[in-house]
């Protein structure tokens, strides 16, 4: 299985504070049969231009990449990926070095959607990034549910050719998960994040999720998911 949405890159952002930590939360990730881990820091237009926060990407990536090889565990850790939690904003379509925010390798761009109402020109800067060839893949859908409650935004946008992706915490909240579980019964979740940021308060735990949807759901949900994951990344 793939996790798709982690702050395992250390010192780009609120996530790992460094590379030993970063290191610890790769073997959890492995102990639990992750296989590839995407590797999504934060991207907020308003506080650095894309030209900083790749540099900055690309050195805390190479730190990261040394100190596995240093470790002798690179056999034993899941592939990693390059790419960003890309946080939408006006004119975000337009931006020059967008594909460059993309999983590296692929055309999937992870999007954080605003946190209050979205208005109808956030739905034309969808369109404009699928225009430009990229894949949006909205981060954490559950956290908007309640914000979008009183209009129709939430079945515009999973009718609208993108992937959502949810955090393993929609579906370990016992009751209050029952909403994940219907929505990835009808397969409008196609995709998986821990959303990891540490090993104490945000841990990675995909495995878990796993565990239970195998449980609730069956064997084939979570071959349906694996399934899809690895199209995005091949």
């Amino acid at each position: 299985m793939i996790d798709f949405h982690t702050h395992i890159l250390p010192k780009m952002d609120d996530g790992s504070r460094g590379t030993e930590e970063s290191l610890r939360m790769l073997r959890e990730e492995s102990s639990q049969g992750i296989s590839a881990v995407v590797l999504t820091p934060h991207y907020y237009a308003e506080k650095e231009t894309p030209e900083k926060f790749l540099k900055r990407r690309e050195a805390s990536g190479r730190r990261l990449s040394e100190v596995i090889d240093e470790s002798g565990e690179k056999s034993s850790l899941p592939d990693l990926f390059l790419g960003a939690e890309v946080k939408v904003f006006s004119g975000i379509s337009s931006l020059e070095l967008l594909p460059e925010l993309a999983i590296r390798g692929t055309r999937y761009i992870l999007l954080e959607m605003p946190f209050e109402p979205w208005p109808e020109s956030i739905f034309r800067e969808l369109s404009g990034i699928k225009a430009r060839g990229l894949h949006p893949v909205i981060a954490h859908l559950e956290r908007y549910l309640q914000l979008q409650k009183r209009t129709d935004n939430i079945e515009r946008l999973m009718n609208s050719d993108v992937l959502i992706q949810c955090n393993t915490e929609f579906f370990l909240q016992g009751f209050k998960g029952r909403k994940a579980f219907q929505l990835l019964k009808e397969d409008r979740i196609h995709l998986l994040g821990s959303d990891c940021h540490n090993l104490t308060s945000r841990p990675p735990n995909l495995g878990s999720a796993l565990d239970l949807i195998r449980k609730k759901l069956g064997e084939n949900s979570v071959e349906r998911l694996m399934h899809r994951s690895k199209k995005v990344l091949s």
